[in-house]
């Protein structure tokens, strides 16, 4: 029962990071603020390299620090977001084993009913139950 409420407790914990995280790292800003951080870093090195007088304090590692924390950032939206369906797979899973126990205990309860009516040799008095099926 304490599994459970604990599996519960990180999914909700999960989904309301989600919902903070995955609009800001997939904001196309975010995409036109990485590539303009690479373009500027790229551009900062190579402007270094030309010409001698010329010292910026940008370098290229901090363009690649740009683009991994971006990375990072889609990354863990990515994970949070398949944790996620996980659960919600989990939890389809345990209904559908809980109605297969139920309908396990449901037939079993018929078969008593059953014998026991075989071994009085009287009718079952019971409604007949039909499914339906299509056609």
């Amino acid at each position: 029962m304490a599994h459970k409420q604990g599996r519960k407790l990180r999914v909700v914990v999960a989904r309301a990071f989600l919902r903070w995280l995955a609009p800001i790292a997939r904001h196309p800003a975010i995409s036109m603020l990485t590539g303009v951080g690479l373009l500027m870093s790229g551009l900062s090195d190579l402007m270094e390299d030309i010409f001698t007088d010329f010292e910026s304090m940008l370098e290229t590692y901090h363009g690649l620090i740009l683009f991994g924390l971006v990375t990072a950032l889609r990354g863990l939206a990515d994970a949070v977001e398949g944790i996620d369906w996980m659960a919600k797979d989990a939890e389809a899973i345990e209904e559908s084993e809980a109605k297969q126990e139920e309908a396990a205990a449901d037939a079993q309860v018929l078969l008593d009913e059953v014998r026991e009516a075989e071994e009085e040799h009287q009718p079952i008095n019971r409604p007949m139950q039909f499914e339906r099926v299509a056609p």
